[in-house]
């Protein structure tokens, strides 16, 4: 089934991440607390697509929409008010529009509001596809209170399995694979679909909350009926994801972008669930 975010389980209602107001998250690995770091669900109201916002506690961010795009980057603020600078990268295997660009760039100038029992981040997307044109979105977003499980390598490692069809766009070159994150941080795996072996980290940002950075690498990918994966051969990947313990089997979402020496930009989707 598609990957969607878990707004209709009732469970949007949580703390806001601001140490400078006493409440929510706060700390973090730069000791400065960032006002919007959290784990964001809501939507994109220009295309009703659901959108998971990760903001870790240096301000790294990542908002993964439905059909797969990620839009990455730094997050800077000013009293109650918080910019973005992004770059967008769809999912591989697809564009930003029929037979479009894969990547492009813009801001996201958002408000952050509320306290305990319901956080709130409005704001305007502004984007420009590479070679295309400029185009504006409401995102409208809730803190979610998974983001105040603590995380650890123990508490994520395991033996996974990328089953899930996470995204409505584009191709999951992990799609089949067996993952492994050792206790260490070790990722690896590797998919008899396409070859592709996975080798890479997972490390905590901040112990008190639940967004963990990820880094890896694919070699041995060939092409497929299914996409060209061979482009992905040592293209450097890094990204954030999150361990979502509501679901049984507990699951990983998993964002990753990265550029080849052409430059080629790239993004992955992933879901894992516990094997």
């Amino acid at each position: 089934m598609p990957w969607t975010i878990r707004s209709s389980l009732g469970l949007i209602v949580a703390t806001l991440a601001l140490a400078s107001a006493g409440c929510g998250g706060g700390g973090g690995g730069s000791g400065t607390a960032v006002l919007a770091e959290g784990i964001w669900m809501g939507e994109d109201s220009t295309n009703g697509l659901s959108l998971v916002g990760l903001i870790d506690a240096n301000g790294a961010s990542d908002f993964i929409r439905a059909d797969g795009a990620q839009f990455v980057g730094q997050a800077a603020q000013a009293g109650g008010n918080v910019t973005f600078t992004l770059q967008g990268v769809s999912q591989f295997g697809s564009a930003f529009g029929s037979g479009g660009p894969t990547y492009g760039s813009g801001t996201f100038d958002a408000t952050v509001q509320g306290g305990e029992g319901g956080a709130a981040m409005a704001g305007t997307l502004q984007f420009t596809p590479n070679a295309g044109s400029a185009a504006s979105a409401q995102w409208n977003l809730d803190f979610d209170v998974v983001y105040n499980v603590a995380s650890s390598l123990t508490a994520i490692s395991g033996n996974y399995a990328d089953t899930i069809v996470p995204v409505a766009d584009g191709v999951d070159p992990l799609q089949g694979a067996s993952v492994s994150i050792s206790t260490a941080g070790q990722m690896s795996g590797q998919n008899p679909n396409n070859s592709c072996v996975l080798n890479g980290t997972v490390s905590v940002v901040d112990t008190a909350h639940d967004v963990y950075q990820v880094a890896y690498t694919l070699s041995n990918c060939v092409d497929t009926a299914s996409g060209a994966f061979s482009a992905l051969n040592g293209v450097a990947l890094t990204g954030l994801a999150y361990q979502d313990p509501t679901y049984n089997p507990v699951l990983v979402l998993m964002g990753v972008t990265g550029e080849d020496g052409a430059g080629h930009h790239y993004g992955i989707v992933s879901q894992l669930s516990v094997d």
